[in-house]
């Protein structure tokens, strides 16, 4: 048996499957990047150096890491990005964007009796 549907009554139901998707991403859109000036590295590497990122921001999710990367005013300038700070050692001040990468979450893709296919967010661990 096939429905049909006026073109009004489609439109409408399209209509409000994609205000229903709008309203799902409207918060991580909107979310400020916070990009700082100037900021201390400090508490940002374990060795506890006292060096300086011309612009520093946080990332919380992909779409921001992307958003980031992809604003022209930061091209031009090199980029260090950095996950909790233990595998680095900052020696001197960062004349670029330091991105710090805290997206949370843990999620199992798949499992079975031998197996399990996790994935975790950059800022997990």
């Amino acid at each position: 048996m096939m429905i049909q549907l006026s073109e009004t009554v489609f439109i409408e139901i399209i209509f409000k499957n994609l205000l229903n998707i709008i309203l799902i991403f409207i918060p991580m859109l909107t979310e400020s990047l916070n990009i700082r000036k100037n900021i201390s590295l400090k508490p940002y590497n374990t060795f506890g150096i006292d060096v300086k990122a011309k612009y520093f921001c946080e990332i919380r999710s992909e779409i921001h890491l992307k958003n980031i990367l992809s604003f022209h005013e930061f091209s031009s300038y090199n980029k260090l990005i950095i996950g909790g700070g233990s595998n680095i050692l900052l020696t001197k001040d960062f004349n670029g964007l330091v991105i710090k990468i805290s997206i949370p979450g843990i999620e199992i893709l798949h499992e079975d009796e031998e197996n399990v296919l996790v994935k975790a967010g950059a800022g997990v661990i």
